[in-house]
């Protein structure tokens, strides 16, 4: 198997985001291992779909969604449409901290922190030219270069204008929150508080899901499962 790393640095104050096209060179394409990265990672989805495991959640990413990857978070993902002879379908960005330049880096992490680990619809993304950071060539060449950042530039804009306006549009399916409330339900430091955060949903309606699934109330939950374990160690 032989792996192309093609990449395109950005510029915005201290700010540094990278391109990263990663073309890997094999007829089989193979899931993903657990990994980790020490930046902030954003990935767009040109087609198809592929599905990210967290350690606390599961979401699918789709044609048109962002999905954005705070530092140090475990994740894998699995490609829900095995490709051959085809590209990948995501495209990542690396967002790391650089010297000098006016002070653009926490206000982009901090809102990248507000949206980590939700896939984000962003209509206009469909409409830029991706598919020009899939050709080679194109890292090779003043025009190519020029093209590239332009895309890339246009792409971040309606990117952070989304997520600092808060105009995007989340996505989150039923599936993946009854993944997200099932795995959160059994740490027994997570609050009704955490699960509405994380699924974006009010205590309310979090409480009103717990109820219907199992029958009871988060904390007569965790009671039954207190007691369980207690019995079992008798």
């Amino acid at each position: 198997m032989k792996t192309n790393v093609s990449s395109l640095p950005l510029y915005f104050g201290d700010a540094e985001i990278t391109f990263f096209n990663v073309n890997i060179d094999t007829n089989e394409q193979s899931d993903s291992l657990w990994h980790r990265h020490s930046y902030y990672e954003i990935h767009v989805c040109r087609e198809g779909c592929v599905e990210y495991t967290f350690e606390n959640e599961r979401t699918v990413l789709r044609a048109g969604e962002v999905l954005i990857i705070a530092p140090d978070t475990p994740h894998f993902s699995v490609d829900r449409e095995k490709y051959s002879e085809k590209a990948l379908c995501v495209i990542s960005f690396g967002v790391t901290k650089a010297r000098g330049g006016k002070k653009l880096f926490d206000i982009f992490t901090g809102a990248l922190d507000n949206y980590k680990c939700k896939p984000i619809r962003i209509s206009k993304i469909a409409k830029l030219e991706l598919e020009l950071f899939y050709d080679p060539s194109r890292y090779h060449t003043v025009k190519g270069v020029c093209r590239l950042n332009a895309v890339a530039a246009q792409f971040l804009s309606l990117l952070f204008e989304s997520i600092i306006d808060d105009t995007h549009n989340a996505v989150y399916g039923k599936r993946d929150t009854a993944v997200l409330i099932d795995n959160m339900i059994n740490l027994p430091s997570v609050t009704l508080d955490d699960i509405a955060k994380a699924t974006s949903y009010s205590k309310r309606h979090v409480s009103r899901l717990i109820r219907e699934k199992y029958g009871c109330s988060l904390g007569q939950l965790r009671k039954r499962a207190k007691e369980h374990a207690s019995n079992g160690s008798k």
